[in-house]
């Protein structure tokens, strides 16, 4: 995954974005992972501070998690602690999370892709370049999981177009130049 911006930069480049509206508006143009911003994933879910809590932790979970997998960034000490510690206590004992343990599939299939594209993003195949950076946004299909428990299909939906649309912080030409240098780990020729 790619950096996070701080805290409020990243609030005031996407608040500026957001509308309340269906339409999306263009991507960040900055190759950082933007933080969402509270207000915005309180709305998101319905004002459940549970369910917002989900969606953050296990964000910051899948970037301490990325960040030492693939070496781009250095994590602190006390990152890595909260990370490990809210994989193992904080998320039993979210409560919107325990209300809901079909999220716990969803979460597995988000860490499965995540875990794919690390593999294809090694690939000396462009087109696996292409699937990766589809596959790296895995984490949103978890959020908008976590909508649709908390707010039903229509809030998913938008949810899905704010996340998918808005968020992703890189563009496809700034991954495939970060990660074209790949080899062949893992991938089975044909």
């Amino acid at each position: 995954m790619a950096r996070r911006l701080d805290g409020a930069r990243a609030g005031a480049s996407l608040l500026g974005q957001i509308r309340g509206d269906d339409s999306i508006a263009a991507p960040i143009a900055v190759n950082v992972q933007p933080v969402l911003p509270h207000e915005f994933i309180l709305d998101l879910v319905g004002g459940d501070a549970d369910a917002a809590g989900l969606i953050h932790d296990f964000l910051n979970l899948c970037e301490v998690w990325d960040d030492a997998i693939d070496g781009e960034h250095k994590e602190s000490a006390q990152s890595i602690h909260s990370a490990f510690e809210w994989a193992l206590f904080g998320l039993q004992e979210n409560m919107f999370y325990r209300n809901n343990p079909q999220l716990a599939s969803s979460m597995r299939v988000c860490i499965a892709n995540w875990k794919a594209a690390n593999v294809l993003e090694k690939s000396p195949e462009p087109e696996h370049l292409h699937t990766a950076y589809t596959l790296r946004c895995a984490p949103y299909d978890f959020f908008v999981a976590v909508v649709l428990a908390a707010r039903g299909p229509d809030a998913a939906d938008k949810a899905a177009l704010n996340f998918r649309g808005r968020l992703t912080g890189d563009s496809l030409d700034l991954y495939i130049q970060e990660h074209s240098k790949g080899d062949d780990y893992g991938m089975v020729k044909q």
